[in-house]
């Protein structure tokens, strides 16, 4: 079956968006879930996306408990229609040491779940090194050679061309900070 959009958790409720990214692999051995709670995820977690309001990535994640669990913010429970079974894929928010996923409409939390990770010995480099990374490729490309030397950028020029990058606000201030 063919989605045309995607449901998200968004601020207590449930946005809908007809443009997202689809992760796929060649290799599904890649991966596997590791069952976490409060906030934790593994070092080798996949980011789903970024919290630009609290500047840290969020993974993917998915329930692992039975869905009675989980509860909203106002501590509502979900209803026991069997219309919903688990498990249910969502974000993982660090800060706010919970999953989130998008369930008939509200954002339910649950403080126990799973973190999709790709195996040991498959780890990416951290958010902000692949930011750094991204960053210092494009500055290479765009450079100027003095000398036969590559102009090296100090952090005022490498901000202002980070700027120029079309990322996210949040993504560029992480990106360049300390």
């Amino acid at each position: 079956m063919f989605c045309r959009f995607i449901l998200v958790s968004y601020g207590t409720g449930v946005r809908s968006s007809k443009e997202y990214e689809v992760l796929v692999s060649t290799n599904s051995n890649s991966f596997e879930w590791v069952a976490s709670s409060s906030g934790a995820v593994p070092p080798n977690a996949v980011i789903g996306g970024f919290d630009c309001s609290y500047h840290e990535p969020v993974y993917v994640g998915r329930t692992c408990v039975p869905l009675e669990r989980g509860r909203t913010w106002r501590g509502q429970r979900l209803p026991d229609n069997g219309m919903v079974q688990g498990p249910i894929p969502g974000k993982v928010h660090c800060t706010h040491k919970c999953l989130y996923v998008p369930i008939e409409g509200k954002e339910y939390l649950f403080r126990e779940y799973e973190v999709l990770a790709l195996k040991c010995g498959l780890a990416p480099l951290p958010l902000k090194e692949l930011c750094r990374n991204a960053v210092r490729n494009y500055l290479l490309q765009n450079s100027t050679e003095i000398n036969g030397d590559v102009f090296d950028f100090d952090k005022e020029m490498m901000s202002k061309r980070c700027n120029a990058l079309p990322l996210p606000t949040g993504l560029k201030q992480y990106c360049v900070g300390s």
